[in-house]
Parts: structure tokens; C-alpha cells; sequence
């Protein structure tokens, strides 16, 4: 099956795809924040969308998502291969059943930044 081969830092991570496919979707995405200095992140994002059909409805699945620092060093090769990692998330594409997009870990992750900031601006260090 076609599939996108990713290596991070000469680190291989898998191969990402799957066998029923409509689109599959790379993406490096960076991030700032409210001033030109601030980088609010750099992220590496891999996954796709498979085929739906009239009694199973189209299904996202996200196979890589990892953070990057400046100098990290992104390899993609386009594959055929009967070998691919699992996805780490899979959630319906349809607005009949909503399901949350995001892994526990995500969530948790989220959580956290969204109570420092509140705990940084409504108690700052004295």
C-alpha cells in the first residue's frame, strides 16, 4: 500500500498509511506567538482521511504527531509498503457522532498549559 516513510534525525519512526485511503497528509507546521521572537512551536504532523462508505462513515486517522526544534532534520519517502505503524488516533469525519480528535495524552497535555498560563497571569511570582 502506499504509505510515507518518516525519518526524524536519521531516527526512523514507521511508515504511515493504510490499506482504504482517500487522502493521506503530511505536515510541518511552525508557530509563533504575539511577538516576531516568540515560537510558539514547530510540529510535525502525519495521517490522512479513509474512504467512507453508506454503512461506515469516513474515519481520520493520525499516525505521527511530533514536536521539532530548529536544526531537526525531516526525511519523507513516498513507499509502497504491506508493513505500516498503527495510527495513534482514529475519529469519525462525519457530524452525526462527534469523537474527540485528540489522544488522553493530547488532552492532558493541553490541560496543563492552559492551567499555567491562568496560574501565571492570576498569580504571578511575587
Amino acid at each position: 500500500m502506499l504509505a510515507f516513510s518518516v525519518t526524524v534525525n536519521d531516527d526512523h519512526i514507521g511508515a504511515c498509511g493504510f490499506e482504504d485511503w482517500s487522502v493521506l497528509i503530511a505536515t510541518l507546521t511552525a508557530g509563533r506567538g504575539e511577538s516576531e521572537e516568540a515560537l510558539d512551536g514547530i510540529q510535525l504532523r502525519v495521517g490522512g482521511l479513509e474512504r467512507g462508505t453508506e454503512n461506515n462513515p469516513a474515519h481520520h486517522l493520525r499516525h505521527i504527531f511530533k514536536r521539532l526544534e530548529v536544526g531537526d532534520k525531516i526525511q519523507i519517502e513516498i513507499v509502497d509498503s504491506a508493513e505500516v505503524m498503527q495510527p495513534i488516533k482514529r475519529y469519525r469525519s462525519d457530524r452525526e457522532v462527534q469523537e474527540s480528535p485528540f489522544t488522553d495524552e493530547e488532552l492532558e497535555e493541553m490541560d496543563r498549559k492552559a492551567y499555567e498560563e491562568l496560574k501565571a497571569k492570576y498569580e504571578p511570582d511575587d
